[in-house]
Formats: C-alpha cells, structure tokens, sequence
C-alpha cells in the first residue's frame, strides 16, 4: 500500500462538510398536550369566570354569598355542571351547563342526589340533538329529595 492509496484524517468529510438532512419537522406530541391543555385551561377559566358573574358570586341554591377559595370551607362557590361533563364533553365549557352553588350544604346535596335540579321545558336548550337544563334560566329550581 503507498502513500496515494492511505487516507489522510485531513480529506475526511466533518461534520461542518457533510450536508444535513432537513430536519424541518412539526411539533411534537408532548408540544401539542402542553398547547391543548393551555387552551383547555383558558376555556375552564373563561367558564367559571361567565358562571361567577352571571351568577353574582351567590348561591343559586340558598341564595348565600359564596367566596373564590382553595379553603375547604361551606361558602366556599363551587362550579356545579347540570349535565354530566362525562356525558357531554362539548358542554364542559358552556355556561348554559354551569351553576354556582355553595359547597355545603348545597353542593354536597346535589351531588349525593339528597336535590334535585330541575326547570320547565323552556328552561332548557338543544345540543347536538338532546334537551339539556339551561343553567342561565332564572326558572331552574332546586327539589329536596323525600327519603324512602
């Protein structure tokens, strides 16, 4: 083997020489949860902001003034969603579908069924083809379930 036939380190490509591959690829998946989960949490915010104020910071139940709090405390506003948000996802967001009430014991009853929440049909509005309780109607009244 000579001289000419031996590679000297020097005429090896590097890696300034060697051409690149584009590499011009979109957002990745953990990129686009974190920018779906912003924008799900500026609609949550939204909703509980339209609630609070349509509602006037009073319990829709008893009519107590209710408090934005961490503190579990009984006037401490909870946000109370008529329709299931299990069962209607698109409604997670719609005021029409959200109630200020206090939370206890107003919430509490609500949501261990001891109330009831119910208004007459024109208190209601259609979504995606079901009647679903319009929470903005100022007929929507609270029933205290009989024990048997």
């Amino acid at each position: 083997m000579g001289d000419s036939d031996r590679v000297r380190i020097s005429d090896l490509p590097t890696l300034e020489t060697r051409p690149r591959p584009n590499l011009a690829k979109g957002t990745s998946r953990v990129e686009q949860k974190a920018a779906k989960d912003k924008t799900d949490d500026k609609a949550a915010e939204k909703f509980r902001d339209a609630v609070w104020r349509r509602d006037q910071g009073k319990c829709r139940c008893c009519g107590r003034v209710v408090v934005k709090s961490l503190e579990l405390r009984p006037d401490r506003g909870e946000i109370h969603h008529l329709t299931r948000r299990a069962k209607a996802k698109a409604l997670l967001t719609d005021p029409r579908n959200g109630i200020l009430i206090c939370l206890f014991p107003c919430h509490q009853a609500v949501t261990h069924h001891e109330i009831s929440i119910v208004g007459p049909a024109s208190a209601m509005f259609e979504f995606d083809g079901q009647r679903h309780l319009d929470a903005a109607s100022l007929r929507v009244r609270f029933i205290k379930k009989e024990r048997a």
